[in-house]
């Protein structure tokens, strides 16, 4: 997790506005009265620690934090990331292409590959796709796909990556040809080119969720 500058004389102004000791304030944010005390000497802190006193105080994390490349760079990614996760569940889920359409560079490109045994279906999903048409197409392939190995059980991954990368990954449950379910591993790399997505790699592989 990236460390951030707190704006100290800003926070400890905030703090004296809306009535809290350093005590109060922590307990508000889920931190320390340590990170409290370091925020309001402005000495650098993780960027969640410090967006958490944000919260508490009723700001965003960009009011209180001296203003950085590296600050600039994760609220970007942080953006990118919103974008991303609500594209995947829009285009993907509920194969609405337009989502995908609406954030797509115009020399845009699918790359998804991988294999399940006993899930026959999952070619449909796979190969290469280029474009608006290639989005029509890849989304239209993943209904089917979904229409025929889809049991809704999904568990997602915190996201990783930074700047114009986002990583989405989880483990999904396919139904196998033989009717029974089974555990796929599944990752998404969306790469951004300002707003817009220049191409987004899938992989789908064996896998079941650690215990």
């Amino acid at each position: 997790m990236s460390a951030v500058t707190p704006l100290g004389e800003k926070l400890c102004k905030l703090r004296a506005e809306r009535g809290f000791k350093q005590i109060e304030l922590a307990l508000r944010a889920g931190v320390s009265e340590r990170t409290v005390r370091a925020a309001e000497k402005s000495v650098p802190i993780r960027s969640d620690l410090l967006e958490y006193l944000a919260i508490a105080l009723g700001v965003s994390l960009r009011d209180v934090s001296v203003a950085s490349n590296e600050l600039t760079e994760m609220l970007r990614w942080r953006k990118n990331c919103q974008t991303f996760a609500e594209t995947v569940r829009q285009s993907l889920f509920e194969r609405d292409a337009a989502s995908l359409l609406d954030v797509a560079h115009s020399d845009f490109a699918i790359y998804y590959f991988g294999a399940i045994r006993q899930v026959e279906s999952v070619g449909e999903i796979l190969g290469e796709y280029y474009g608006y048409d290639g989005i029509k197409q890849f989304v239209e392939n993943a209904g089917h796909f979904w229409d025929k190995s889809q049991t809704g059980r999904i568990l997602m991954d915190v996201p990783s990556g930074s700047g114009d990368i986002v990583h989405l990954s989880g483990y999904h449950e396919f139904l196998r040809d033989d009717g029974q379910s089974i555990w796929g591993r599944f990752t998404l790399i969306a790469d951004f080119d300002g707003e817009r997505i220049r191409s987004l790699q899938g992989m789908m592989v064996p896998g079941k969720p650690q215990k």
